[in-house]
């Protein structure tokens, strides 16, 4: 579809208006969180609200009761096409990250920010404004703004279905993996002498040494043998505070007897196979906590209303009987009103939260240990993530999409809300979701990586994409 100068003009005012309607309410959420009305506590009280209730009542409202099987059947090409963009943008950010050698943790960091990506709140949201005030959508001329808006959820809808499959499975594995910061290995402990041994050898630790003298431990009880140890000549002799001599640390730490050395050995053992029990009935017990916690995240609510509606769509009796029960259409719509603003406002404030933990943390990083080095790693990594997200994933997809739509007989991708959503989750920024998928045991690590592309990805990045996303959809058709 070809434009000329004032219909572009007028698409990208449009655009930009719907931009500022959005980051409106998210400036609302940041200033909350800054006067301590949104506070943290606070803030996952609605987002769990938002997501067990509002959400699915805003999915289910707008998808049940305007599916229907031929629909479904007509969109098999958007989890195919959902699946192949987030191959490509791991591909990619996988690609460049080994050319500017991210260590292995960032490098997994990157790789999930590129391949997991915002397909539902920011979408949603943005085809919720264009629906009411970008006329292109209305390509029959008989659509309603409801109508184009239950059509972008339902396609929007399989596109999250499928993120998180790919989110929950293959993303939660290569976070766990991901050590940003390589730890400095511990140094091993000498071992200690158990108490029941120092008993039995009847060690005298406050007794002084001469510089050239020998000395044996007593004779000791059982069938333990003792040999001499000896403090050699030249060693440096220790004056202690009572004008005494001790001898040096090496001294006390000559090898214990053979057969000293054997009852350690035997005492160890059952502590060590004690041990090994322990951690494996530990790692057991890990494990099943986080395949539960898995499948939980995975059957979320707002999955699961996608479900019941399709389910619903595919019976018609059933569809038809409570699509006419006006007090459940009436509530859906309520409920589902809700929805977007509380979540943008949620996101408003989950980047201020974020930011301020994350500035504490590298604070007391820098002070304690600077590390420069892991900090321009990081740097690298988030430039990446979104360069590979947001501008080269794009580049290579939006082509295709096109390819697809004019070589091909597919006509749900001439339908104008079905590309217009498709370009906004190609070029969508990666998915707020990556803070809550962060390990427990990565968290202080990851959690800094992730927050600095989030920020820049949606402020600075996604405004730019979303216009761009959107001009080249109209010329797509």
């Amino acid at each position: 579809m070809s434009i000329n100068s004032g219909e572009f003009c007028s698409i990208t005012l449009v655009v930009v208006l719907c931009i500022l309607q959005l980051a409106a309410l998210c400036i609302a959420g940041w200033v909350a969180a800054w006067r301590e009305i949104l506070t943290p506590q606070a803030q996952k009280s609605m987002v769990r609200i938002n997501v067990c209730l509002f959400t699915p009542a805003l999915i289910f409202g707008k998808t049940a009761f305007e599916l229907t099987p031929k629909i479904l059947a007509s969109l098999w090409i958007a989890p195919v096409g959902f699946t192949v963009l987030s191959i490509v943008s791991a591909l990619i950010a996988w690609v460049i990250g080994l050319s500017f050698r991210l260590k292995n943790g960032t490098l997994n960091v990157a790789v999930v920010a590129s391949m997991i990506m915002n397909a539902n709140t920011l979408p949603i949201a943005f085809m919720n404004t264009f629906s009411n005030s970008l006329h292109v959508l209305n390509k029959s001329g008989k659509d309603t703004p409801e109508h184009i808006l239950s059509k972008a959820i339902i396609i929007l809808a399989l596109y999250a279905t499928v993120g998180n499959v790919i989110r929950w499975s293959l993303g939660i594995y290569i976070l766990e993996h991901a050590v940003v910061e390589a730890e400095p290995p511990q140094p091993e402990l000498a071992r200690e002498i158990p108490s029941s041994l120092v008993n039995v050898l009847n060690i005298d630790r406050q007794k002084t040494f001469g510089s050239q003298a020998q000395h044996m431990i007593p004779p000791c009880t059982g069938d333990i043998s003792a040999r001499p140890i000896t403090v050699n000549e030249g060693e440096q002799v220790i004056e202690n505070e009572y004008g005494g001599t001790t001898a040096p640390p090496t001294a006390l730490m000559t090898p214990l007897p053979f057969s000293t050395q054997q009852m350690l050995q035997a005492q160890e053992q059952p502590l060590n196979g004690v041990l090994s029990e322990k951690k494996t009935a530990k790692k057991k017990k890990v494990s099943w906590r986080s395949l539960m916690r898995g499948l939980i995240e995975f059957f979320n609510p707002p999955l699961l209303s996608s479900i019941l509606a399709i389910v619903v769509s595919c019976i018609p009796a059933v569809q038809k009987g409570l699509g006419s029960v006006k007090a459940i259409r009436g509530f859906l719509t309520m409920a589902g009103d809700v929805a977007i603003p509380l979540t943008l406002v949620n996101i408003g404030g989950l980047f201020y939260h974020s930011r301020s933990k994350v500035k504490t943390k590298k604070s007391r990083i820098n002070e304690c240990c600077g590390a420069l080095q892991n900090s321009y790693d990081e740097k690298k990594a988030t430039a990446i993530a979104i360069f590979s997200r947001q501008v080269l994933s794009p580049a290579i997809m939006l082509p295709l999409l096109s390819t697809i739509c004019h070589k091909t007989n597919l006509e749900v991708v001439k339908d104008p809300v079905f590309l217009i959503s498709s370009t906004l989750v190609i070029c969508s920024p990666p998915a707020v979701t990556l803070a809550q998928m962060i390990p427990k045991s990565r968290a202080d690590k990851v959690e800094s990586l992730i927050s600095d592309i989030l920020f820049w990805a949606h402020i600075l990045v996604t405004p730019i994409t979303t216009v761009i996303a959107v001009i080249v959809a109209v010329l797509i058709l």
